[in-house]
């Protein structure tokens, strides 16, 4: 049988699958709404996720035309971002909040809703 922590392993890779799934029924069910603003709106709901808003400011910071950002390569940038906020210990969408607030040069690398 699987092992205990092989059972954790599929059961987090089917939550993600699930919650992914959402992402792709919102982006057909709400017509003109891009996959930028659907991946805020289910980071703000979700913030302990995967989800991030590439948005400009991201965008700049991994060197991506945004313009010409396809859903694969968001996928895929956005999973590359949360193995970065894994190693550093943050959740995606809080290193992201560090980021843009770094990139506003606010002083602090650290997101300031973090401390209130």
């Amino acid at each position: 049988g699987l092992q205990s922590w092989e059972k954790k392993y599929i059961k987090t890779q089917l939550e993600c699958i699930e919650i992914n799934n959402i992402r792709h029924s919102l982006l057909k069910f709400i017509k003109g709404m891009s996959l930028t603003k659907i991946s805020f709106f289910l980071a703000l709901i979700f913030p302990r996720e995967n989800f991030i808003c590439l948005d400009t400011w991201m965008c700049k910071y991994y060197g991506i035309d945004q313009k010409k950002l396809t859903y694969k390569q968001y996928i895929k940038t956005e999973s590359n971002h949360a193995m970065l906020a894994n190693r550093l210990g943050y959740f995606p969408f809080a290193l992201q909040w560090a980021m843009w607030e770094f990139g506003q040069k606010k002083g602090s690398i650290y997101p300031s809703f973090l401390w209130r």
